[in-house]
């Protein structure tokens, strides 16, 4: 649980460095324009983090961070927000948030956050999809008999 915090602290550090040291800001009261991008954000951040409160709630922390992998019990949760037609609702959360962030910042570059969105949906799509982790298994069982 504590690599996953670490993760975190850096991903969001990469966001908050790239958004001040490397984007140009906007007043989100500037323009009409500004404004709705910053309600927008604000609204995708409240949607975000429920979704992650909401998983937490659901899982607890041992089944956030992959205690199943681990050996631990973690039972399948079918309720909210497992329920709302989304795969991997933390996942998406955690998009919602980073867009918000840099909407609610009204920065000039999208850079990062695509590369985020990228990132987390090939996470999806692969590393959370039985036919991806059995893959991903295959390639990393490939590389350790080849430094055996």
């Amino acid at each position: 649980m504590r690599l996953g915090m670490y993760i975190k602290i850096f991903q969001f550090s990469v966001v908050i460095a790239d958004i001040f040291f490397r984007c140009e800001l906007t007043n989100p009261f500037s323009s009409q324009d500004a404004l709705y991008k910053a309600i927008l954000g604000a609204v995708l951040i409240l949607i975000g983090q429920g979704l992650n409160i909401a998983v937490f709630k659901a899982l607890k922390p041992i089944g956030v961070y992959y205690g199943y992998e681990f050996g631990y019990n973690v039972p399948m949760v079918s309720g909210f927000p497992y329920n709302i037609g989304i795969s991997d609702p933390q996942y998406w959360g955690v998009l919602c948030c980073v867009w918000g962030i840099y909407l609610i910042a009204g920065v000039t570059s999208y850079i990062v956050p695509l590369l985020e969105t990228f990132w987390y949906m090939m996470s999806m799509k692969v590393l959370e999809h039985p036919r991806g982790r059995k893959f991903a298994r295959t390639v990393l069982m490939d590389d350790l008999r080849k430094t055996q």
